[in-house]
């Protein structure tokens, strides 16, 4: 991903814009702002890798014209695409705003394979991490209202798989969905559970391998 990635107080932050627009030179006001509490963990093209608490910026060797990175990683707070603006302003900004101004942004191999790759980790990274425009000067106030936006937003996302309890299986009865045990787990519990459409809804979600985040993104979804 091409971006600039600081690390302030545990978290990381991504400012990412096409090249001269000044996201270096917002990441060196950070530093100035923050002092040495700040640590930049690249410069130009950090990695992003999915843990199942997060997503994680990584330092690289490739960091830009000023050589800055460190070989490190913070959990990613939020991405921020900056543009120039005579007064600073912020916004969260959704998946429609966010979705060209990201692939403008990121890696793109040649390989058929890699590319369906990289897009489903855009879906993920859309989906995960909070997304923000932001229009700047170069004042240090720039940097201080950035930082209040976005650690203001953030929240831990988790995305461990959830799975459906051994011995325990869906059937539909006259239209009724219900849960049963089977095998060992009758010994347990020999009774029924009855679902609504919404539990229904979520035991297929849960059977598919869906994590916590897809669940309450998939609700959103449904009961929009």
């Amino acid at each position: 991903c091409h971006g600039s990635v600081v690390e302030y107080k545990g978290n990381a932050y991504m400012f990412t814009a096409p090249s001269g627009t000044g996201k270096s030179t917002h990441a060196r006001l950070w530093r100035e702002n923050f002092g040495e509490d700040v640590i930049m963990i690249n410069d130009d093209k950090p990695l992003l890798k999915f843990k199942e608490d997060g997503v994680y910026a990584y330092g690289t060797p490739w960091d830009g014209k000023h050589c800055l990175s460190t070989n490190r990683c913070a959990k990613l707070a939020g991405i921020c695409f900056l543009h120039q603006a005579e007064t600073n302003h912020i916004e969260r900004i959704g998946a429609d705003k966010s979705v060209e101004l990201l692939m403008n942004q990121i890696y793109r191999p040649q390989d058929a394979k890699a590319i369906l790759k990289t897009l489903d980790y855009g879906d993920m990274l859309l989906k995960e991490v909070p997304m923000y425009s932001m229009g700047c000067n170069i004042s240090k106030e720039a940097a201080q209202m950035a930082y209040d936006a976005m650690k203001n937003e953030y929240t831990i996302i988790w995305r461990k798989t959830m799975k459906i309890k051994e011995g325990f299986v869906l059937r539909n009865m006259g239209g009724q969905a219900v849960v049963v045990s089977i095998g060992s787990a009758s010994k347990i519990f020999n009774g029924m559970v009855k679902l609504n459409e919404t539990g229904e809804y979520l035991w297929k979600k849960i059977s598919d391998g869906a994590s916590r985040n897809d669940l309450i993104n998939s609700l959103l979804e449904k009961y929009d």
